[in-house]
């Protein structure tokens, strides 16, 4: 594999004649990097194999007849009317040819690179382990990537396809914006007042309508509370509810004055019996008992007469 990648190759003290027509019709760019890669790799097998003094010699003699013009159809010319065959005839060395040694350094080199390409291609995460499944899987790499180019260039139609869609979507709707716009500002100067117009007649009427109901319930009122109060027999004019409503009214103050008055008299007395208990035999006594069930007679009593006469007893 490494015979047919190299363009350009290293030997070991046997010379050989320069010709290498495949890899010299490659595209300017393409054949610079692929020669390039394999320079390369030729110098790292050359670090590790023993030193020679041609080795450096054969390089550069390569370089040269690689870097000369093609001026015309088969013939390579330097600047000054140098021929390829003009530089090999007067080179001290010969171009190199691959020894079976270098060829096995230079395709191992060659495996572990793209081993290593193929690896940094699927991010360290290629489910092979094996050696031999490695090297398989990245002798594929080149279909691989082109099938990703291809995908890449389907999803870059699809993509553009889209966006050309969009853009005509963009252009209708910028077209058709104008008419849009005005439109919409004929609406918006014409409905509103045609939509007020009814809507505010409609808001008078609901007005005025309660307005007329607080009247009405303002007359209702004052009808009831006339015919309420302003009652009155037909053979007493004067004698009104609202008179005797006040009249009732007046003397339920006075009884509740009275029954203030009562009931601090009591509470003077329940003072006077207690302070005399005291003297006596204090609280805890025979004679304290007395006055304590005296004073729950006499309040008891008085719970009564008040639930007697909310009952409407008037007796005294």
């Amino acid at each position: 594999m490494a015979k047919r990648e190299a363009k350009t190759t290293l030997a070991e003290g046997k010379p050989t004649d320069h010709a290498d027509p495949e890899n010299s019709s490659l595209p300017g760019r393409a054949g610079h990097v692929r020669q390039k890669v394999l320079r390369d790799h030729v110098e790292s097998v050359i670090r590790r194999l023993p030193p020679n003094t041609t080795l450096p010699q054969s390089l550069t003699l390569e370089d040269l007849l690689s870097s000369l013009a093609l001026e015309c159809e088969g013939e390579r010319q330097a600047p000054g009317g140098l021929t390829t065959g003009d530089v090999q005839s007067l080179a001290p060395v010969r171009p190199p040819v691959l020894s079976d040694r270098f060829s096995r350094e230079l395709e191992k080199e060659l495996q572990d690179t793209l081993v290593s390409i193929a690896d940094y291609w699927d991010a360290g995460e290629s489910p092979e382990t094996d050696e031999d499944e490695k090297l398989e899987a990245a002798l594929q790499l080149p279909e691989r990537i082109r099938a990703k180019q291809k995908a890449i260039e389907v999803h870059e139609t699809s993509l553009q396809e889209c966006r050309a869609r969009v853009v005509r979507l963009v252009e209708r709707i910028n077209e058709a914006q104008p008419a849009l716009e005005a439109k919409l500002v004929t609406a918006l100067s014409t409905l509103p007042p045609e939509l007020h117009a009814p809507r505010l007649a409609e808001a008078d009427v609901v007005a005025a309508t309660i307005e007329t109901a607080l009247l009405k319930l303002s007359l209702v009122r004052a009808r009831a509370h006339r015919a309420l109060y302003g009652y009155a027999l037909p053979n007493r004019p004067d004698a009104t509810v609202s008179r005797a409503v006040a009249a009732a009214y007046e003397k339920l103050r006075e009884r509740q004055r009275a029954q203030e008055a009562e009931t601090q008299k009591l509470d003077r007395q329940i003072e006077q019996y207690e302070s005399m208990l005291r003297l006596v035999d204090g609280r805890d006594g025979s004679f304290g008992q007395v006055v304590k069930d005296m004073a729950r007679v006499k309040r008891e009593t008085e719970e009564c007469r008040k639930d007697l006469r909310r009952l409407g007893w008037t007796g005294d």
